[in-house]
């Protein structure tokens, strides 16, 4: 155990010690108390904790949290781990959406920086101002809550001898608030593994939560539901069963995803497509913490796939594994699949090796045949990435994310390829216009501070959804046709 940590209980402890005839002040270390907090504690009004009964619709409670930083924690998923999200789930943060989510709530909450000039980051930083701020006749500008930047016994005392204030926060504090949570989740929308870019599956994956039922072990990044529940007012926002239609749930039986983070999209694709309880058997992903390796493998996969003279992939080739998922499915495909290039460019040379076998075989290829202009371009382009013939790239070379899904629809032009990615570059989207089975109606959903009501980008996103669908539809029905003439 750290050093901090050992001091932030230390003051803790020491604190309840000297309070301990009052009770109606509870004293909280936050590295102890997080997981509670976060899972329990923006859920129910009277919340026991650490041995205490919290009531904090008493008037007279005082709640006091000593620490900032969450601890460290390990049992996160793979696909995040370079996402810091602890940054987001301080105790500032959590101090922030109960008073978003209690707003009437009459206790005071003071957060203690057990350390001193400990906060983290810029969310931490904006939130610590504003509970620190007073209005003009020296009450505090969000009420009920304080903020204190080092351990100070006089400062709790005058803090918890000074008369309350009324609770009723004013309209712009809970604007203030809410869009300073929301400007650190979102203000990163460009690195590939931001926060920002990964809180549209946890918002539609969000799920009413029994608090009696918590596993033991809670993953950090779960903690984030109960901040994203207090901000959008803790309505459901999941898809709300299945977004395709009975006809096209018959016709595509089943939906591949290749995604680095697909541990996280899942929930909201097999709920949008109507395949929960299934139990995987009709949505087929990498399996967790392993996509690395089965991305990696998936050149040797199709070149195996090239030399048996099979004519549909089936989706044992996309992704190996004991499923029943067979040729009929739709394909998801991200585009930005490796966080790092070290991790990209061998892979971009074993596709291009797979793509040069592909051009040779003498393979029907409609979207280049008759084209010799677009296949030579193909071709400068498989030999750049491939190494093997020029060291300068073509003048026109397209975005490398690119390459895959253009050659898998050449592979296979009856497969449903749905780009599914949270960008709409045109440089990543133009290379796509001659390959008639790749859909690029549909994408991620892109947060970019409260700009947009969420209901909003749920409704666009649901729009979109159902389009792509409709297109892969028509794909998948043209797809068994060639089945039955084969």
């Amino acid at each position: 155990m750290s050093s901090s940590i050992d001091h932030t209980g230390s003051v803790a402890e020491a604190l309840r010690g000297i309070l301990a005839r009052n009770p109606k002040v509870h004293i909280l270390d936050y590295q102890t108390v997080f997981v509670e907090l976060w899972q329990a504690g923006l859920e129910l009004e009277s919340l026991r904790i650490g041995g205490q009964t919290i009531a904090f619709q008493d008037a007279e409670t005082d709640l006091i949290i000593v620490g900032i930083t969450p601890p460290d924690q390990e049992n996160r998923k793979k696909c995040l781990k370079d996402i810091n999200v602890s940054d987001h789930l301080t105790s500032l943060s959590w101090t922030a959406a109960w008073r978003l989510k209690f707003p009437s709530a009459q206790a005071r909450i003071v957060v203690m920086d057990s350390e001193g000039d400990h906060c983290s980051g810029s969310s931490a930083n904006s939130l610590a101002m504003l509970l620190s701020a007073r209005n003009g006749d020296g009450s505090n500008m969000v009420p009920g809550l304080a903020f204190l930047d080092r351990p100070s016994l006089a400062a709790v005392m005058e803090l918890l001898y000074r008369p309350k204030q009324a609770h009723a926060s004013r309209a712009i504090t809970t604007v203030l608030l809410r869009n300073t949570i929301w400007e650190g989740l979102t203000a990163n929308r460009e690195n590939h593994h931001a926060i920002s870019n990964v809180l549209g599956a946890f918002l539609l994956g969000m799920q009413p939560r029994d608090v009696t039922q918590r596993p033991e072990q809670d993953p950090i990044q779960d903690c984030l539901f109960g901040l994203l529940q207090a901000l959008t007012g803790g309505k459901k926002t999941d898809p709300h069963g299945a977004w395709i239609s009975s006809d096209q749930k018959t016709a595509i039986q089943g939906a591949v995803i290749i995604d680095d983070m697909a541990d996280i999209w899942d929930s909201f694709l097999r709920s949008a497509m109507g395949f929960e309880g299934d139990q995987g058997r009709r949505l087929v992903t990498s399996p967790k913490g392993g996509f690395l390796e089965t991305i990696s493998g998936l050149p040797q996969r199709l070149s195996h796939f090239l030399s048996s003279g099979a004519v549909r992939l089936d989706a044992r080739t996309l992704i190996p594994g004991d499923h029943a998922l067979g040729e009929n499915f739709v394909l998801f495909l991200d585009l930005r699949l490796f966080p790092r290039s070290a991790d990209a460019n061998p892979f971009f040379r074993a596709i291009s090796v797979f793509g040069l076998k592909l051009l040779d075989s003498g393979r029907n290829l409609p979207w280049l045949d008759g084209d010799n202009a677009n296949r030579k371009s193909l071709l400068n382009e498989l030999e750049y990435w491939d190494g093997t013939k020029t060291s300068t790239p073509p003048p026109t070379l397209p975005a490398p994310e690119t390459l895959l899904p253009r050659l898998l629809s050449l592979v296979d032009p009856t497969l449903p390829i749905i780009i599914f990615s949270s960008t709409h570059r045109t440089e990543l989207i133009d290379p796509f216009r001659d390959y008639s089975n790749i859909i690029t109606k549909f994408r991620k959903p892109i947060l970019n501070g409260m700009t947009r009501d969420w209901s909003e980008v749920v409704k666009e996103l649901h729009d979109d959804f159902v389009s792509a669908m409709e297109q892969a539809t028509r794909i998948q029905n043209t797809r068994k046709l060639f089945q039955t003439l084969a």
